[in-house]
């Protein structure tokens, strides 16, 4: 009979001593050690990513995330940072990554712009492909770096918490973040369209946590989410900015009026227009949209489903 056992040894991985748990076959008969092709596979996974550990290093599964949030193949990411060709595809089977190499991969991750810099600087990439792909794979890129701005908003599971959820309406959360909003910080005063953007964050995250704020649904205009009460009030502003409201109501928990100022001043530091080119990209108000069967840029009153936006702005939580 075949068994797996278990036993803590130490090799050595480019002079740094590494010490984990190997697995070995063993006939259990006689105690005589099997080879098994699958079980060192993944020994040396397993060896490999414990010197990643020790030396800071990001996993393999880590850097085939990042790359693919670019949206690009391991061969064009490899390109861009200016590796070899098959570097990226090594790293994201296994092979480990030098330190500098490493950095590299974290810079163009937490600084997503930078890679967009290196590509638009990427002559091979320039040399081999011809001027329209070449466009096209920068204007690609471009949109998912944009989309990657919600995943700077550091929304974790344990940021809200109240006891008493009382219900307000979309104008009353309005004229607070119009009262509240930070204004010094973010150097920029609230249109319409913003002020729609940021009540559809509050109303969305809010839904994660099990709290329906508003009655009201958003419902999928042609840019973006719309809480119609809200346009009501504000619409004879257009594209100017809101004065600020001389009163304000206050909201009933500390806790509350902190979480729709963390989600206003995260989402604020965009422009108005890139909050609607975000929300454009969303799935919730996409299928609103497709349910009412209208073309681009057509008026819709379509209501966006709570439930899908619990969905979608779930898998935006930082667990």
């Amino acid at each position: 009979m075949k068994i797996i056992k278990e036993q803590k040894i130490t090799y050595n991985v480019k002079g740094t001593p590494v010490t984990f748990l190997e697995k070995i076959l063993v006939d259990d008969s006689t105690g005589e050690e099997i080879f098994d092709p699958k079980l060192e596979q993944e020994n040396d996974i397993n060896l490999y990513n414990e010197y990643r550990k020790i030396k800071g290093l990001l996993l393999p599964e880590k850097i085939k995330e990042i790359r693919k949030k670019f949206g690009v193949t391991q061969t064009i990411f490899a390109k861009v940072l200016g590796l070899g060709d098959k570097t990226i595809a090594r790293y994201e089977n296994g092979s480990l990554q030098d330190m500098a190499q490493n950095n590299l991969i974290k810079a163009v991750s937490e600084r997503p712009i930078y890679f967009l810099e290196l590509l638009r600087d990427c002559k091979k990439l320039k040399e081999e492909l011809n001027e329209e792909d070449f466009k096209i794979l920068l204007n690609e890129v471009k949109e998912k770096i944009k989309l990657m701005t919600h995943f700077k908003l550091k929304i974790k599971q344990n940021d809200f918490k109240v006891i008493d959820y009382k219900k307000y309406t979309p104008n009353d959360i309005a004229s607070f973040i119009l009262k509240k909003y930070n204004y010094d910080k973010i150097k920029e005063m609230i249109t319409p369209l913003k002020l729609q953007k940021l009540l559809n964050y509050v109303y969305s995250y809010l839904l994660v946590f099990e709290y329906k704020i508003f009655d009201e649904s958003p419902q999928a205009w042609a840019n973006g989410p719309v809480f119609k009460s809200v346009y009501e009030k504000y619409s004879s502003y257009g594209y100017r900015c809101i004065d600020i409201p001389s009163e304000v109501v206050s909201l009933h928990e500390k806790e509350l009026e902190n979480f729709v100022l963390k989600i206003a001043e995260g989402y604020g530091k965009f422009s108005a227009k890139d909050l609607e080119h975000l929300t454009h990209k969303e799935k919730p108000w996409i299928d609103s949209r497709k349910r009412a069967n209208v073309k681009e840029g057509e008026f819709c009153t379509e209501k966006i489903l709570d439930s899908d936006i619990k969905t979608y702005f779930k898998n935006l939580l930082e667990i």
